[in-house]
């Protein structure tokens, strides 16, 4: 079954004189309000089934591969200082250092994209509507 992935838009943080940043996040809120709406449009459908019936919602945590790219090159130098990694060919370190940037990414990031993965048996018209509500076109590709 196809899942959801809800990429989420965003909220301006900090405004000052000389710039703006803009960070993209999700907080605990966010997936009750998708919990909270899915039963509520399965409510007014006249179903029985709640949406942790239908669906498995989580919060993912993700860097894209320019900042992935960015932290490599950033912790390369230090980790060819390591005992542990000074026998690693550059290829072979760069694959370490992602692998552990990987790992970190669950302490270290809040979660930027909300997944809606269908339980088996779940109406694939169901999830192509679930779709449809939550996920712009542009974030489709």
């Amino acid at each position: 079954m196809q899942s959801i992935n809800v990429k989420l838009h965003s909220i301006i943080d900090v405004i000052t004189n000389s710039s703006t940043e803009l960070f993209i996040t999700a907080d605990k809120y966010a997936k009750e309000t998708v919990i909270e709406f899915i039963n509520e449009i399965l409510k007014t459908a006249g179903s029985d089934k709640q949406c942790e019936d239908l669906f498995e919602v989580s919060l993912i945590r993700c860097m894209d591969n320019d900042e992935i790219e960015e932290r490599i090159e950033d912790e390369f130098d230090s980790y060819r200082e390591d005992i542990f990694y000074s026998n690693l060919s550059d290829e072979a370190l760069k694959e370490k250092i992602k692998e552990n940037i990987l790992a970190d990414i669950d302490e270290e990031y809040d979660p930027t994209i909300i997944s809606i993965i269908p339980k088996e048996g779940t109406n694939p018209k169901l999830t192509q509507c679930i779709n449809t509500l939550f996920v712009a076109e542009e974030f489709m590709r």
